[in-house]
């Protein structure tokens, strides 16, 4: 249960920062496209008067953004698969799949939302805290899985079009186009703050749960 312990912590930080990060470049990403659509071309070109900080904040927080959405992914992984693992060694059917499909779980891009999903769901099943806290969590689970699909959705359809480009594609993007992609990742961002958001507080109540279903297996092993 330490590990468990362990990785919830890098996992609320994970998330902490993930939510800080990508509310600071949402509100960046919102002034580039507003300078855009004033200005009628990209800020980040040499002909754009756009400020010289804002568009270095932009790139960098840009960096900073997929950093963390890569810490956020490995303290994901270990959280659920380490707590898979301890409380699959309590009770082999409370957790429908070997813990180490938590890690491939995450990486296959399909079931990268689903498998997840259920072994939180799983996790939450077998933890100890109330119904009523079960009840929450579920609930607080589906939003994290509704707003990491309509974010998906988004993101993918906002890549399109560069994907033709980088295809070779004689097809262009017009302006129009490329002001509403960046609109698509706007809204994106903003699913995926409120998918972190509920994911906090489900994972909160998950560990409380196992916390409690540890310290008392702990009690009846003393008597």
């Amino acid at each position: 249960m330490k590990l468990v312990t362990s990785w919830f912590g890098l996992l609320k930080l994970a998330l902490i920062i993930g939510v800080a990060v990508s509310a600071v470049y949402t509100f960046l990403d919102i002034l580039y496209v507003n300078e855009a659509s004033a200005t009628g071309i990209d800020p980040l070109e040499d002909a754009s008067n756009w400020n010289p900080v804002l568009a270095l904040a932009f790139m960098l927080f840009g960096l900073v953004a997929a950093g963390a959405g890569i810490f956020l992914v490995i303290a994901s992984i270990g959280f659920v698969f380490r707590a898979a693992q301890w409380l699959k060694g309590q009770d082999d059917s409370a957790v429908r799949f070997k813990p180490g499909w938590a890690i491939a779980g995450y990486i296959i891009p399909v079931t990268s939302v689903i498998i997840p999903f259920m072994f939180q769901w799983d996790l939450n099943k077998g933890g100890y805290h109330s119904e009523e806290s079960k009840k929450q969590t579920k609930t607080l689970l589906i939003v994290t899985l509704v707003c990491a699909a309509l974010s998906s959705i988004l993101f993918r359809s906002g890549l399109t079009d560069l994907v033709l480009v980088l295809s070779g594609s004689t097809e262009e993007i017009s302006f129009e186009d490329f002001i509403s992609n960046e609109w698509k990742s706007i809204y994106g961002s903003l699913f995926d703050m409120a998918g972190m958001t509920a994911l906090f507080f489900a994972s909160r109540n998950i560990f409380d749960g196992l916390r409690i279903r540890s310290e008392s297996v702990g009690l009846r092993q003393s008597l």
